[in-house]
């Protein structure tokens, strides 16, 4: 799986007893800067960055996950069901999505100030 956007956040949900059944599944970025994540089985992950001003953000489950969605008869499991809530309400909620940009600023200056503070 692969995902594109600079300096993107990347934040993953998942269903504990799935985690425990072993594998994994990576994702690289596609741009210049690499990043790697890996799923583990039952895991999804929305990855967050910024474009032009904007927050761009991708959805990416476990095979797990997938064969779950695709099976007609098994419910939406509800860790992907919180992770697509997050990203409707931030399409859909401006000061939430400003609200979120804020915070996430705060904590890597906060983080940058306590490893300066370290040195």
């Amino acid at each position: 799986m692969t995902f594109s956007g600079n300096g993107a956040a990347i934040l993953v949900i998942e269903d504990e007893a799935e985690r425990r059944c072993g594998g994994a599944v990576s994702m690289t970025d596609s741009k210049d800067q690499k990043t790697t994540i890996t799923l583990e089985p039952g895991q999804v992950a929305i990855v967050l960055g910024m474009e032009d001003g904007q927050i761009s953000h991708q959805l990416f489950a476990s095979p797990e996950v997938d064969a779950m969605l695709d099976d007609e008869h098994s419910d939406i499991p509800f860790h992907y069901f919180l992770a697509s809530a997050f990203l409707v309400r931030l399409n859909q909620d401006e000061n939430f999505a400003s609200d979120l940009a804020e915070w996430y600023d705060e904590k890597l200056q906060g983080e940058a100030g306590k490893a300066d503070a370290g040195r």
